[in-house]
């Protein structure tokens, strides 16, 4: 119980078993909880998540063990269990981490001063790209999450809420730069969908063979296309 420091302050609500080897096997129980303190539990929680995407990444998510995930982050299983219930939860955990670093680089981008929206548009997926570069397990991690959610409502809910926020972005992005007159009305909506399904299908094109597409070079070649399709 090495990880576990009482002069944080703890709500001591929870009961957890725990069996320690040492020359014999012992059954305690004692109680936990998460700590008080939020910048704990936020190091203790990003501990975790790291440790799962490592995990995730190297065995996927079927055969990932909450036991294993646990050993990476070097905390006890029931301090794991303290935070995530399920690998579920940690799924949908992992997921809205990784996924919702997309939707901060997009908020960033929108809020650009200057810039049309096309040049907006490809400043965003090089930044994607960069992201993507930087740890090849992304993209792995990221469609394991895309094929859990056939099975699992809790992951599908998630991936449909990220990819409403997502395109209303790409929608408000749009009408910026049809309210400067860069290009005809158009239905934002229905442009913002459009651009999605075109991002994602080169992504899945680069995931499937990295021989076939550039996502460096294709992707912005993507989008001046997209645009001058409005114009």
């Amino acid at each position: 119980m090495a990880d576990i420091y009482p002069e944080y302050g703890f709500d001591n609500s929870v009961s957890v078993y725990y069996y320690i080897t040492d020359w014999s096997v012992i059954e305690l129980k004692v109680n936990m909880a998460r700590p008080k303190n939020p910048e704990i539990r936020s190091e203790r929680q990003q501990q975790i998540l790291e440790a799962a995407r490592q995990i995730f990444g190297e065995h996927g998510l079927a055969e990932a063990r909450m036991d294993d995930i646990a050993l990476a982050a070097r905390l006890s299983k029931g301090t794991l269990y303290l935070y995530y219930k399920s690998k579920d939860d940690l799924v949908v955990g992992l997921l809205e981490a990784l996924f919702s670093q997309a939707l901060v680089q997009l908020r960033a981008i929108i809020e650009l001063p200057g810039l049309t929206a096309e040049a907006r548009m490809i400043h965003y997926v090089e930044r994607i790209v960069s992201l993507m570069e930087s740890d090849a397990s992304l993209l792995n991690i990221s469609y394991e999450f895309y094929a859990v959610a056939a099975r699992r409502p809790a992951v599908r809910d998630y991936l449909q809420t990220y990819f409403g926020e997502y395109r209303g972005l790409l929608a408000a992005l749009l009408e910026q730069g049809k309210a400067r007159g860069e290009y005809p009305l158009v239905d934002s909506g229905q442009a913002a969908l459009t651009l999605v399904a075109l991002l994602e299908g080169c992504t899945l094109l680069w995931f499937t063979d990295h021989t076939a597409v550039n996502p460096r070079q294709t992707l912005p070649v993507v989008i001046r296309q997209f645009f001058n399709g409005l114009t």
